[in-house]
C-alpha cells in the first residue's frame, strides 16, 4: 500500500521526530537534487556539514566507504524508481576518520494525487551492535575451541594418571606414584586457569588507570620466584581491569621463572612510543618458528597449554596486542601495545 502524504506533511513529522529520535532522519527529491530534510545528527556521523549537503545533496556519498558506495548507488537509483530499499554500509567521518557502521531505510513518498513527491527514510548507527555480534561470535568460537581442547587433553590426564596409578598398584613404584602426582598437578593446573575463561565476556571488563609497577610487584610476591629478579626500567600507567591484567603478568612470570634454569632476571619497561610495555628474561627465548604457535590453546611444551593463550585473549580483550621476540639478552621479550590511557 502507497504512503500517501504531502510533503509538506513528511518534512513536518521528519523534523518532530528528529527531536527525540537517535536516527539519522533525511528527506530528497525524487532525483536527488535537492535536499528537502536533513537531521543534525547527520554531522556528528558523517563529520560533514548540513550546508555542505544542501549545496550538493549527494556529498554524503563521499563518506561512504569506497568499497560500499556502487551498493548505496545502485540503491539511490532503486529509490528514484519508487522502490524501498534497505542496506547496510560503512561511514568514515571526515575529520575523526573513525569509521562507523550504517542502517539506511528509505521509501518513496506520494502525495493526495499519487504523485511520487519525495524519498524518505532514516540511517541508524548499528557499530556498538556488529561489535556486540562479532565479539559474542568470537566468544562462541573460542568456547568451542576450550571445550574441543579440554575434552582431548583432560581425559589423556586422566588416562596417564589411572595408567601409572595401576601401574604403582601392581608394584609399589614410587616413580609411577611420582607420575600420577604430575598428571594431577597438571589437571590442577589446567582447572584453574580454566576457571578464569569466564571472566572474559566483554560485560566484565572494568578498565581502570593502573600502576603497572605496583601491580606487578603485587603479582611477582605469589610467584615462586627463588633465585630470580624483577628490574624495573620506569613505572607505566595502564588502562586495563586490574583484576584481569594480572592473569597476564602471572603467566608471563611463570613463563620465564618455569622455562628457564635460575637464576632468572625479568626486566619491565616502557615502549619508546609511551602505547605499552616490554616484559623480557635472560633466559633461552622462544625459537622464531614456535612464537606464533605459543600463542594458541593447547600448544606447550610443558604446562597447561592455556597460559600464554590466555594472556593474549585477555591482551586484545583490552583493545591491545603482544608480541614476541628476542630481548638483548638472548631471553624472550614480551611487547604488549595498545593499553595504555589514550
Amino acid at each position: 500500500m502507497r504512503q500517501q502524504r504531502s510533503a509538506q506533511d513528511a518534512e513536518r513529522l521528519l523534523y518532530q521526530f528528529a527531536a527525540t529520535d537517535p536516527d539519522i532522519l533525511w528527506m530528497f527529491s525524487p532525483d536527488w537534487s535537492e535536499l528537502q530534510f536533513g537531521d543534525e545528527a547527520y554531522e556528528e556521523v558523517w563529520g560533514r556539514s548540513l550546508d555542505r549537503l544542501e549545496e550538493n545533496p549527494t556529498d554524503f556519498l563521499n563518506g561512504i566507504h569506497p568499497d560500499d558506495r556502487d551498493s548505496v548507488r545502485t540503491a539511490m537509483e532503486r529509490l528514484s524508481n519508487e522502490t524501498p530499499v534497505e542496506l547496510e554500509c560503512r561511514v568514515t567521518h571526515s575529520e575523526k576518520q573513525a569509521q562507523r557502521e550504517v542502517w539506511f531505510e528509505g521509501k518513496p513518498v506520494y502525495d493526495e494525487a499519487d504523485e511520487f513527491v519525495a524519498i524518505a527514510g532514516y540511517v541508524r548507527d548499528i557499530t556498538d551492535r556488529k561489535q556486540y555480534k562479532r565479539r559474542l561470535e568470537h566468544t562462541n568460537d573460542r568456547l568451542e575451541t576450550f571445550n574441543s581442547f579440554l575434552s582431548h587433553d583432560l581425559k589423556n590426564q586422566l588416562q596417564i594418571a589411572k595408567s601409572y596409578l595401576d601401574i604403582a598398584q601392581d608394584n609399589s613404584s614410587d616413580d609411577a606414584l611420582d607420575r600420577v602426582g604430575e598428571a594431577l598437578d597438571r589437571m590442577n593446573e589446567m582447572t584453574t586457569e580454566v576457571l578464569e575463561l569466564p571472566r572474559l565476556g566483554f560485560d566484565s571488563i572494568e578498565r581502570d588507570a593502573v600502576s603497572l609497577q605496583h601491580l606487578a610487584e603485587d603479582v611477582w610476591d605469589g610467584i615462586d620466584s627463588a633465585e630470580t629478579e624483577l628490574i624495573f626500567e620506569e613505572d607505566v600507567t595502564l588502562d586495563v581491569d586490574d583484576g584481569l591484567f594480572r592473569n597476564v603478568l602471572e603467566n608471563l612470570f611463570r613463563n620465564a621463572v618455569v622455562h628457564n634454569d635460575a637464576p632468572v632476571t625479568v626486566r619491565i619497561g616502557p615502549l619508546p612510543d609511551e602505547q605499552g610495555f616490554y616484559l623480557q628474561d635472560d633466559g633461552a627465548g622462544i625459537p622464531p618458528a614456535e612464537r606464533e604457535s605459543i600463542f594458541e590453546f593447547g600448544y606447550s611444551t610443558s604446562g597447561s597449554g592455556i597460559g600464554l593463550a590466555l594472556v593474549r585473549e585477555i591482551v586484545e580483550i583490552h583493545d591491545g596486542t603482544i608480541s614476541v621476540g628476542d630481548a638483548a639478552s638472548g631471553g624472550a621479550r614480551f611487547e604488549i601495545q595498545g593499553i595504555t590511557p589514550t
